[in-house]
């Protein structure tokens, strides 16, 4: 059984699962609602039932006051929906409205893909869940290694996992470290999110994002979040690598061509021209995100923007330039 629930004043709609959190069936289906410890603590992701009725599944320490409660309010965590129903709750709109946070994480799995890259994942501790936006990144700190700015490349959807992309040569510590292997024991410090390299998800335009080397790793969580919110525009993703054979995801792009319509991806090895962006739509009518150094942003912007991209419409991170790096372009 399933129940269809509308959040305003946004207007959001997403469906929720029989017994399945309102909060965890919101944040699955793209959603960025406010939330804090997802566990009844802390009364952040409190919600206001205006239509319908819903069913508490979880006990929780946070008190509702009796005011509250009379007038409809709920924690989204620890509630669920058999029917259809209308519930009033925040959302973030943008960076500013996600606070910063700190959390500890440890390491869940980790691999060496084309001897190039260390691709990490690391779970939450504590049962807390880092809220970001799909492109931001965050500081990340390990007892003996200086902190290092990295992207996160999984999805908002589900803050308790995160997935990280270390690039060998990276300089730092911490790059260090990670392909030398992290250890069981050891534990993480998640600080953020930052950055304003973010997705304009109200936009009905197509999707071009370009890419090099591990910066695919804030394109590859906007990509994921596009696909929760199940957008109907198409998207062209261009992943450049200067290294031969280091299009590591090339497996998991490929399966996304296939099972979804719309979805096209052309690995570029070596100079970026127009003539490599093959099936490049007419860019007066897209959305371009461009992740990578300084050089491939400023040179794929260029190439983007001389062939028609209006410029008010290209969404650039700059990996070596941050925090200054914003979107969009000035």
């Amino acid at each position: 059984m399933s129940a269809v629930v509308r959040i305003q004043p946004s207007g959001h709609e997403f469906v929720v699962q029989a017994n399945e959190p309102l909060l965890e069936a919101a944040l699955r289906s793209g959603l960025a609602l406010e939330f804090g410890c997802t566990n009844g603590g802390c009364g952040e992701c409190k919600g206001r039932v205006t239509k319908g009725e819903v069913r508490r599944i979880r006990f929780h320490d946070y008190v509702i006051r009796d005011a509250e409660r009379r007038d409809g309010t709920v924690l989204l965590c620890c509630c669920t929906a058999d029917d259809d129903v209308t519930i009033e709750a925040g959302e973030a709109g943008g960076p500013d409205d996600i606070p910063l946070q700190q959390v500890r994480a440890r390491l869940y799995k980790q691999e060496i893909v084309a001897g190039e890259v260390a691709v990490v994942h690391l779970r939450v501790m504590r049962g807390k869940m880092l809220r970001f936006l799909a492109g931001q990144y965050v500081s990340l700190g390990l007892a003996g290694a200086r902190a290092a700015d990295i992207s996160v490349a999984s999805c908002p959807c589900d803050g308790l996992n995160l997935e990280f992309h270390f690039e060998a040569g990276g300089g730092g510590e911490l790059h260090t470290r990670a392909f030398a292997g992290f250890s069981k024991a050891d534990r993480f410090v998640v600080d953020g999110p930052r950055g304003r390299f973010i997705f304009d998800e109200d936009s009905p335009r197509p999707l071009v994002f370009l890419a090099s080397d591990t910066a695919i790793a804030p394109i590859k969580s906007i990509i994921e979040h596009a696909i929760n919110l199940e957008l109907t525009q198409p998207i062209y993703l261009y992943w450049h690598t200067t290294r031969m054979d280091e299009h590591y995801l090339r497996n998991y792009f490929r399966s996304l061509t296939d099972a979804l319509d719309g979805f096209c991806y052309v690995p570029i090895s070596g100079a970026m021209s127009v003539a490599s962006l093959a099936g490049l739509p007419e860019l007066r009518g897209v959305d371009a995100y461009i992740a990578g150094g300084e050089e491939f942003v400023t040179d794929a912007g260029n190439l983007l923007l001389a062939d028609g991209l209006p410029r008010e419409r290209l969404f650039i991170d700059a990996l070596n330039r941050r925090p200054r790096s914003a979107s969009p372009v000035d």
